[in-house]
């Protein structure tokens, strides 16, 4: 018998706010527990982005766009892809962990809701100590090639590790990336991403990153900070605490020299193309001495809004 329901007539303001979330989440090929959908449901400032809360089915306490019930399924085949992938996860992120004046490690996009694809990398995002990121990067990225787990290392991206994006604690506010509105819609893509960080290792920083990010409260006004279980998290030992704080004391003084450093020598070595981007600015490529940000040479959150104010058109009024 199907037990699949489609929401009532009636659409309720929190209705229109998780149909709109499990709409975005279609656009990745999952569909939402009711506490996500709730939790992620998207409002506008712009009235004429009405969706209707009719857009919105359940089946077995997942919710999803009407018609679209093979969502339910294909979430539940990608929690097995997760499980592995968070297995490397924790291996990779607990030995990252000891890198000194890295603070905190955390699992994005599709691994935070435990529905990656088989054939998908692993995205973790990055904070260091302020003024140290290029130092970070380039001891976190040392780590992973030992691992061969860099996208290239290995014959294809399935479970490698990508770290495009490095932050310090001194540029946690990620407004700045922002795209501009563009057709009443604000940078969905971002505040989606920021909202579904999922802190694996954390010195604290999480909640200063979510304390500087409530801007995206705006359009996601019920966020709430993420939590992962105390069995897939790396905690941050007594013995890994009083061994980093030795070696950070000890390399401290000579800050103003490795950090210059670190970054020159991975300017040099990377791709023309990514450097003349760097120069170039913009919110795609991001590089500064708070902040690395490369993702290039495709950033597809503007593809990603045009396609999500497609659906809504679609199933709006």
């Amino acid at each position: 018998m199907d037990d699949t329901s489609q929401r009532g007539t009636s659409s309720t303001l929190a209705e229109q706010e998780m149909a709109r979330s499990a709409l975005f989440a279609s656009l990745f090929g999952i569909s939402l527990t009711r506490d996500e959908a709730s939790n992620l449901g998207f409002t506008f400032s712009d009235r004429s982005q009405h969706t209707s809360g009719q857009a919105l089915a359940e089946k077995g306490g997942m919710m999803f766009p009407v018609r679209h019930e093979e969502l339910v399924r294909q979430r539940q085949e990608r929690y097995r892809f997760s499980l592995r992938k968070w297995k490397r996860v924790q291996t990779i992120v607990s030995v990252l962990s000891w890198i000194p004046f890295l603070r905190g490690v955390m699992a994005c996009n599709t691994l935070s809701f435990e529905a990656s694809r088989d054939d998908s990398d692993i995205d973790l995002f990055i904070i260091s100590s302020a003024g140290l990121v290029w130092w970070t990067r380039a001891l976190a990225l040392t780590v992973v090639s030992l691992f061969r787990l860099r996208p290239g290392q290995r014959p294809s991206l399935r479970d490698s590790i990508c770290m495009c994006f490095f932050t310090s604690e001194g540029a946690l506010d990620l407004s700045s990336l922002q795209l501009a509105r563009e057709n009443g819609l604000p940078d969905v893509y971002l505040c989606w991403w920021v909202a579904n960080c999922m802190p694996v290792y954390d010195e604290g920083v999480y909640e200063a990153f979510v304390r500087a990010n409530t801007w995206t409260r705006e359009v996601m006004p019920h966020w709430r900070e993420r939590k992962l279980s105390g069995m897939r998290s790396v905690r941050n030992t007594i013995v890994r605490r009083v061994i980093k704080k030795m070696c950070e004391w000890l390399l401290r003084p000579f800050g103003r020299w490795i950090e210059p450093m670190s970054r020159s020598l991975q300017m040099r070595v990377m791709p023309e193309g990514l450097r003349a981007a760097c120069r170039n600015g913009g919110t795609s490529v991001v590089c500064t001495d708070e902040m690395i940000k490369l993702h290039y040479p495709f950033d597809r959150r503007a593809e990603i809004r045009d396609a999500f104010a497609k659906l809504m058109n679609e199933y709006g009024r």
